[in-house]
């Protein structure tokens, strides 16, 4: 697998890449393409596919300041976005995907919780398919789990359809732990907070590689 430091704009050939990615660039995707970003200091991200090239896309974003990424798909282009978000404090994170092209498909799910108490989080996921295109697909699914105390999460699902020729649907939930759920965990004996934690990390694993369940596993201390 190929470790990248990104500080400039780059175009990634068909392969897989763990990157680091030191400020914000561009980064023009050719052929089929994975990439997992787990380790980023970057505030800003803008990802174009090109024409019959795939994507599949894993981050895990362990929030500093704002994020904003922007993704535009091009004719017969596939993405598979999988993000996990962390956040401490109060942040925002906006995520932007354009398909200004025809036969691209966008399948994209969002994991986000606070790691701290009284840290606010709010999300505006806008999909955009412009006008006179066919054939495009995009699905979004977006899920907030409450863990922390006076802890909130806002999540924004915004699709702007100009074309009739598209499949599009959103998903968005927002909750605390489910209660059958932690009395069936505590049922077997185990205390509370286990039962939360392991719910907890159940969460976040949910469609993330074994990159990032290793990222995870170390606490995202350990150097790649």
């Amino acid at each position: 697998m190929n470790k990248l430091i990104v500080v400039e704009d780059k175009s990634i050939n068909s392969g897989e890449y763990i990157l680091d990615i030191k400020k914000d660039v561009s980064l023009n995707i050719s052929g089929n393409v994975v990439i997992h970003d787990i380790k980023s200091d970057n505030n800003w991200l803008n990802i174009i596919i090109g024409n019959n090239c795939n994507l599949d896309l894993y981050m895990v974003k362990k929030l500093q300041n704002d994020y904003y990424i922007h993704i535009t798909l091009l004719n017969n282009a596939k993405l598979n976005l999988n993000m996990l978000i962390l956040n401490e404090n109060n942040h925002q994170v906006k995520v932007d995907i354009d398909m200004t092209c025809d036969n691209s498909i966008a399948s994209t799910h969002v994991r986000a919780l606070n790691i701290q108490d009284n840290s606010n989080l709010d999300i505006i996921f806008k999909g955009y398919i412009k006008e006179k295109t066919k054939g495009n697909e995009l699905v979004e699914d977006l899920k907030g789990l409450l863990v922390k105390n006076n802890d909130t999460i806002k999540i924004s699902p915004i699709m702007i359809v100009d074309t009739n020729e598209v499949l599009a649907n959103h998903l968005v939930t927002i909750g605390n732990f489910n209660t059958e759920e932690l009395f069936y965990l505590e049922s077997l004996g185990l205390s509370e907070k286990i039962a939360k934690d392991m719910l907890i990390e159940s969460f976040m694993k949910q469609n993330m590689s074994e990159v990032e369940l290793e990222f995870l596993k170390l606490g995202g201390d350990k150097d790649e």
